[in-house]
């Protein structure tokens, strides 16, 4: 997580033996980040392929996506 921006709901496989031990608070936004920092601040472990795609559809309401005036990639609160 510290390295590449990998984490997402639509690119990540997880054992779902360990879901349950997240809650989360009815205000979170960026859900994905959330979830994946706590399981691994718990002590799970990650491991990053290259070997695999995402497509991803982008909508003017997405949290965080590619912003056609500037080509930059802001979150939601960067606006």
């Amino acid at each position: 997580i510290t390295d590449k921006n990998i984490f997402g709901l639509s690119n990540t496989a997880i054992n779902l033996r360990i879901t349950n031990k997240v809650s989360f608070a009815k205000n979170l936004t960026v859900l994905d980040w959330f979830f994946y920092k706590k399981l691994l601040s718990e002590g799970n472990s990650s491991i990053f392929t290259n070997e695999t795609e995402t497509y991803y559809r982008q909508y003017e309401n997405n949290t965080a996506g590619l912003d056609s005036s500037n080509g930059k990639y802001p979150l939601w609160w960067e606006k």
